[in-house]
């Protein structure tokens, strides 16, 4: 196997990792508002005061996973580049995205809306639970 090879099943495997990463962030995000929806229904709380507060647990999930698609989407940028390039700089020129650049990168990714548009879907049906159980709280 040559290094331009190497090179590319290490950005594979990377952006795989990304994926799995950026896909986590879902699921416990989504797990996590279950687990909350399920307190709130099973309970009577004041839900005046945890309206914000249930966001605090949602809001982290949605910057970590804007980081990942960041980053993944940074690692296809630079397979594709690799893939076309014939000349071979090493390996660890493909890990440059550092400092302005990852904030500049989970930026544009927060903009997604693989990103906003799940977790805007994610908040919206909390608003929804929220609200059916204040009419239940209203009704009793």
């Amino acid at each position: 196997m040559d290094k331009q090879e190497h090179k590319l099943n290490v950005l594979q495997s990377i952006i795989s990792r990304m994926a799995i990463n950026s896909s986590n962030c879902k699921m416990w995000s989504v797990t996590l508002l279950s687990a909350i929806m399920i307190l709130f229904l099973s309970t009577d709380v004041n839900l005046k005061i945890n309206k914000i507060i249930v966001l605090i647990p949602i809001l982290p999930f949605m910057f970590l996973d804007a980081f990942y698609l960041g980053l993944e989407r940074h690692f296809v940028e630079e397979y594709n580049k690799e893939f076309i390039r014939k000349e071979e700089n090493g390996i660890h020129a493909i890990m440059k995205n550092k400092g302005f650049e990852r904030i500049k990168s989970t930026g544009k990714a927060l903009a997604s809306f693989s990103v906003w548009g799940f977790y805007l879907i994610l908040c919206l049906t909390l608003g929804v639970v929220m609200f059916v159980i204040e009419c239940k709280q209203k009704v009793t």
